[in-house]
């Protein structure tokens, strides 16, 4: 007995042995006659079975049905009984007979011994006047056997088709002939049919209705097996390997308004309305249109093969045009260790399901196509391989199927054009078994199920698709539609949609999810995706190698909730993508996109995970904004976030995004090179260099409360127009070649250094109160400089437009051929240095203002100096010129004047000391309104006038 698991039903086959019967033939049912049979009599009407009884050789009784080798086994479901009514009873009346059929063999009583039939034939046979029934095929009536024999044919022997003619009785006795039935009573020697002769006309009617029997056919020392079921019985067939080894192919017949069924007791396995056991030639089994092949209770419709362990033991082809059906769902259609090939027309229907089974390496060879199941009708239950050892090239469906469910090998294809209205499994759950039990079983071996390619073709419908974790699918290809979950734990090499993937469900095992490995994933130009999950499993580590979209897409997430890391290794989105979720923030860095390229349209994108690069749209290599020499560049984002733990190395926008990028709070970007118009950047995350190229633009750009970002490059012809450095957040470097209309540093903000570089020009740079610039060089255009907070090294080198200092500047240089056209402090500059050759045009210290140290070099031009009101200059030093009127109205600690003041000089403040070195010269005069309370005038110095008071 062998056990195994069928997989997804879940129900238990067992498997018996026991010994086959070799017969053809078909006898109307006959009630009680086993209790008929036990009262021997003599030969008289009233006495009929005893006739019947002794018509056969007494070696039936002795043969065993264990050594039956002939084809076909027909088994009655008659009355078996000592104790049910006699023949003759009113309840089963004469009349009643030829409702009730009766096949060969019945269940009752079988005394047969273990010789081969071939002995039992040839070695014992009767020669007793009564022998002329003998057969080499066994009849049995209800409990007793009775044989009939073809005797000695030579090779030009008539067939058994024409001695059912020539050979036929023409006598009145014998008009209720059968020709059928006298098959098996031909005779060389031409005798009359006893059984007629001994019947009465009134009762061989009742009997022996015209039934349509097998042909038993010598046709050239060759075995040619053809037999057709034509009227309604209960019983089986079974086809068995026969002695001779020239045995041809066997075809049964199921005519167009024949039903045959049998009903098994509870808890059979191998009992079947059909059964080819036939190990060396195909038996075919045909089902016209309105026949019928029942199977009752545990009764399998059609089954092939053994449950012994041989292999390919069996070669059965089911041609049903009619209606197959089983009670237990399974077993319309079955095989085991054998070979099976199912054809469902159009008008066929299959109610129950197709199983295979094997315990051995089989692989499917019925006919050259190896094509397992071709249904083009109905199939109510589904397709069950239910052993991993088992192989067929072909799988195709064009009419309706419940469920297919693979555990084998598909190696060609499995092809849907129709509709597989529930579940289409591939693999299992569980490692498949190292075990014997392929009843029950999910294989017989460590491999994978595998399917070469399946092919749900434009007009075809899936109910749903799984692939278990020891599933492999070479190819998918669905041009159809695959309406609810589609689950992958498995490996699918090549998958492209180019049909419907309908599914919208966003939750759980509910949704489309692939749990393990997709090598290549194409939603082809017309393909829909609804949603799919990459990752998610607690137990997973889900990657999709290179995953296309050219078509529309309306969700895809990579891993929300895994605990292993989710990869896509490449994404190309040249389609439609509404929402592109790449992990989440409570489980960052478990999911991973190392490459996505955006040509087409992604509505909203967001990334809690990883992404190696991130391309938004073609590279350029003209001018942002026109799409440079390529043309307007492909690739729409809407709106773009990295979340909190969101990292993206590489960040390349060469296209469209709509709303800007936003990095979040603890998301971090490496390397942002915006190639194109940009809205907005808004960071409160980390962006360690952010990279304005390509005569890009960037609208605003806002680093906020927290945010990091170590260097920005606006690079030539690029323009940044507002760059907004919050409270609380830090910028390393700004390296301005381009044009940065605003910039302002806010409170508590932090700015390490600004460098606007040669042709570049800074608009408006604004450091607020509590705000720290480190170092700001310019040496391109500043138009306005404000400072309220600190800007610790200020230097210029090219033209300053205007300048405040409200704050702190430690140290302000003017180079060389520098300008600064008009510089304000009104709070503190340590050091100002305006070296030789470079000019500042007017420079007031207004009230409240100090400069520590104010030095003109030579050479260099002061125009305007205005030291006023309550304003302090401790140390002023001027070896250049001071063109215009210089009028002091504060405090100056200290003049040392070894240059030119060329026009008046007015004291009305606090000089302490004015030195007039050598070299020195007032040109104008020198008016002291105030006090002057130490002033020198050293050699070679010149005062032109002095006037105090």
């Amino acid at each position: 007995m062998r056990r195994g698991n069928n997989g997804k039903n879940n129900t238990t086959y067992i498997s018996t042995s026991f010994s086959t019967f070799s017969t053809f033939c078909n006898i109307p049912q006959i009630p009680s006659y086993s209790l008929l049979l036990k009262n021997k009599a003599e030969d008289s009407l009233a006495h009929l079975p005893e006739i019947l009884q002794v018509c056969h050789s007494k070696h039936c009784e002795e043969t065993s049905r264990e050594s039956l080798t002939t084809p076909l086994l027909c088994h009655s479901e008659g009355a078996r009984s000592g104790g049910e009514e006699s023949l003759l009873s009113a309840k089963d009346s004469l009349t009643e007979i030829p409702e009730r059929q009766l096949l060969c063999h019945s269940e009752g009583r079988q005394r047969l011994t273990e010789e081969s039939l071939k002995e039992s034939l040839v070695a014992k046979r009767d020669s007793s006047p009564l022998a002329w029934v003998q057969n080499d095929k066994i009849i049995s009536l209800a409990g007793s056997q009775v044989c009939h024999s073809e005797g000695a044919r030579s090779g030009g022997e008539e067939s058994l088709k024409e001695s059912l003619v020539a050979n036929r009785d023409s006598s009145a006795f014998a008009k209720p002939q059968n020709d059928k039935l006298t098959a098996f009573t031909k005779n060389p020697k031409k005798q009359p049919p006893l059984i007629s002769t001994i019947l009465s006309p009134l009762l061989l009617p009742a009997l022996f209705p015209p039934l349509l029997f097998a042909q038993y056919v010598n046709s050239g020392g060759q075995l040619l097996f053809n037999y057709d079921v034509s009227t309604d019985f209960r019983g089986y067939i079974i086809n068995t390997s026969p002695t001779t080894t020239q045995s041809q192919d066997t075809t049964v017949t199921i005519k167009t308004g024949a039903t045959i069924s049998h009903q098994a007791s509870t808890g059979q396995v191998w009992d079947p309305v059909i059964w080819n056991k036939d190990i060396q030639k195909n038996l075919t089994v045909k089902v016209e249109n309105n026949a019928t092949i029942n199977g009752q209770n545990e009764a399998w419709g059609v089954l092939g093969g053994y449950n012994d362990g041989r292999t390919n033991n069996t070669q059965t082809k089911v041609e049903n045009s009619g209606t197959i059906e089983a009670t237990n769902t399974l077993r319309a259609i079955g095989v085991v260790n054998g070979s099976l090939a199912v054809v469902n027309e159009n008008s066929g229907t299959i109610n129950g399901g197709i199983t295979v089974n094997t315990s051995v390496s089989v692989t499917n060879k019925v006919d050259t196509n190896e094509t397992l199941l071709d249904n083009k009708g109905t199939i109510t239950g589904g397709l069950l391989i239910n052993s991993n050892q088992f192989s067929t090239k072909k799988v195709t469906n064009s009419g309706t199927i419940a469920t297919i469910t693979n555990y084998g090998n598909i190696t060609e294809v499995l092809e849907n054009s129709n509709s597989i209205s529930g579940t289409l499994t591939n693999g299992t759950v569980n490692p498949p078994s190292t075990g014997s039990g392929a009843i029950q079983g999910s294989g017989t071996s460590t491999t994978n199920a595998t399917i070469t390619k399946l092919d749900n073709q434009s007009s075809g419908t899936i109910g749903a698709l799984t692939n278990n974790n020891y599933g492999t699918i070479t190819t998918l290809e669905n041009a159809g539609t695959i309406q609810n979950a589609f689950l992958n734990y498995g490996d699918i090499t090549t998958f492209t949609n180019s049909g419907t993937l309908a599914n919208t469900t966003t939750s759980g095992l509910q949704s489309n999810n692939n749990f393990k490995t997709i090598t290549i994933l194409t939603n082809d130009t017309n393909g829909t995706i609804s949603f799919l999950r990459n990752g998610g499993s607690s137990h997973s580590s889900a990657t999709i190698t290179t995953l296309e979209n050219k078509g529309t897409w309306t969700t895809l997430e990579n891993s929300q909730t895994s605990q292993n890391k989710s990869s896509i290794v490449t994404f190309n989105n040249s389609g439609t993508l509404s929402t592109l979720q790449n992990g989440s923030n409570t489980n960052a860095h478990k999911a991973e996109i190392q490459t996505l390229t955006n040509t087409g349209t992604i509505t909203n994108a967001t990334n809690g995970g990883m992404i190696t690069t991130f391309n938004n749209g073609n590279t350029q290599t003209g001018g942002a904004g026109t799409g440079g020499t390529g043309g307007t560049p492909a690739g729409t984002i809407t709106n773009f976030t990295n979340n909190s733990g969101g990292i993206i190395t590489t960040l390349n926008n060469n296209a469209l995004i709509t709303n800007g990028i936003t990095n979040a709070t603890n998301a971090t970007i490496t390397t942002l090179n915006n190639k194109y118009a940009l809205s907005a950047i808004n960071n409160s995350g980390s962006i360690t260099t952010l990279d304005n190229d390509n005569s890009a633009t960037i609208t605003t750009l806002t680093n906020n409360a927290n945010g990091n970002i170590d260097t920005i490059e606006n690079k030539s012809g690029s323009t940044i127009t507002t760059l907004d450095n919050k409270t609380n957040a830090q910028i390393e470097t700004i390296n301005n070649a381009g044009t940065l209309q605003a910039l302002t540093n806010e409170s508590s903000a932090s700015i390490n250094k600004v460098e606007n570089k040669s042709n570049a020009t800074l608009t408006t740079l604004t450091n607020n109160a509590g705000g720290t610039i480190t170092t700001l060089e310019n040496a391109g255009t500043l138009s306005t400089a404000t400072n309220a907070g600190i800007l610790t090294t200020l230097t210029n080198t090219s033209t300053i437009t205007n300048a405040t200092n409200s704050g702190t500047i430690t140290t302000l240089t003017n180079n060389a051929n520098a300008t600064i056209n008009a510089l304000t402090n009104s709070h503190s500059i340590e050091t100002l240095t305006n070296n030789s050759s470079g000019t500042i045009t007017t420079l007031t210290n207004s009230a409240n203002g100090n400069i520590t140290t104010l030095t003109n070099q030579a050479n260099a031009t002061l125009t305007t100096l205005d030291n006023q009101n309550n304003a302090t200059i401790n140390q002023l030093d001027n070896s250049g010129t001071i063109t215009n009127n210089f009028t002091n109205q504060g405090t100056i600690n200290t003049l040392d004047n070894s240059g030119t003041i060329t026009n008046n000089f007015t004291n009305q403040g606090t000089i302490n000391t004015l030195d007039n070195k050598s070299g020195g010269t007032f040109s104008g005069s020198l008016i002291n309104a105030s006090m002057i309370t130490n002033l020198t005038n050293s050699g070679s110095a010149t005062i032109t006038t002095l006037t105090n008071g």
